[in-house]
């Protein structure tokens, strides 16, 4: 689909996203066999490629929702079959997310739609994920609450919160991982000119907007934060120069450390108190062990 977004559009990141799913679209029409909107209602614009079509309008002239867009964007049920059927890969369902935070930042709904219409996300601790439900409510008290599949778009925040109440430590590094990071600590007291960030329980919770955050696209729940995301995570925060810097300590740390039993043993010799083959863990130590 050719679109005609400006510049200073394109210099936002969200709408640089929109602009690359909508330029994926080919008008093929393969999605209105699987939209069951459009097979109930049988109006193009209550199918996934009508509702490109207004969102492009949209996103492209900087417009506010209008009360058609409204209606047809209200109507998609997120159930993204359309995104099993495209043969080209259109990612709909973060298009129609962002069409939804225009809408509410757009149009003002009706009072009816405002005072009973409510979507929640909240943090489950029993099942360590997000869960949305529809809420029916009459200022606060609650009338109606009805679970529904949980947008990971909306679960990001609530994921986010709950690994900052968790801790950094009680995350699922792996021991290569935690390896890595005693490298690194050690790294910053041996090498500070490679300006190397601080990996601390304490510091990675405080920049886990930073480093985290754009790992967890996607996700709802906890299991979801494995070892090895946690370990993509940490090592994008270091460049080409810092990571073959921290690895050729780590060179020069092993190596003295294969010399150690050797000096040892010269030094006893020397002073008189001969011990055969000293064990290799008893010179070199759980620490050393981390290199």
């Amino acid at each position: 689909m050719q679109t005609h977004f400006s510049l200073a559009q394109l210099a936002d990141p969200k709408t640089a996203e929109a602009e690359a799913i909508l330029r994926r679209c080919v008008h093929c029409g393969f999605c209105l066999a699987t939209c069951p909107t459009y097979l109930e209602l049988g109006n193009e614009l209550d199918s996934p490629r009508g509702r490109i079509y207004l969102i492009k309008d949209m996103l492209e002239n900087g417009k506010p929702a209008s009360k058609e867009v409204v209606t047809h964007i209200d109507r998609c049920l997120s159930c993204l079959s359309c995104v099993t059927t495209c043969p080209s890969g259109v990612d709909y369902m973060h298009l129609v997310d962002q069409a939804r935070v225009r809408i509410e930042k757009t149009y003002k709904r009706p009072l009816g739609d405002r005072f009973v219409r409510e979507r929640v996300v909240l943090w489950n601790d029993t099942t360590r994920a997000a869960e949305a439900s529809n809420v029916v409510r009459f200022a606060d008290l609650i009338l109606e609450q009805q679970r529904v599949p949980t947008n990971p778009v909306d679960a990001h925040a609530s994921l986010l919160a709950a690994i900052r109440s968790l801790g950094i430590a009680q995350l699922p590094w792996s021991e290569a991982m935690l390896a890595a990071r005693a490298r690194i600590a050690s790294a910053r007291e041996w090498a500070p000119e490679l300006d190397l960030p601080d990996v601390s329980d304490d510091a990675l919770l405080e920049s886990v907007e930073t480093w985290l955050d754009p790992f967890l696209s996607g996700k709802t729940r906890l299991e979801a934060v494995t070892p090895a995301l946690l370990g993509e995570a940490l090592m994008s925060r270091f460049t080409h120069d810092q990571r073959r810097g921290i690895d050729e300590i780590a060179q020069i740390v092993r190596r003295t450390i294969r010399q150690l039993p050797g000096l040892v043993r010269r030094l006893i010799d020397a002073d008189q108190r001969r011990i055969a083959d000293l064990p290799e863990h008893w010179l070199l130590g759980r620490e050393c062990k981390l290199l």
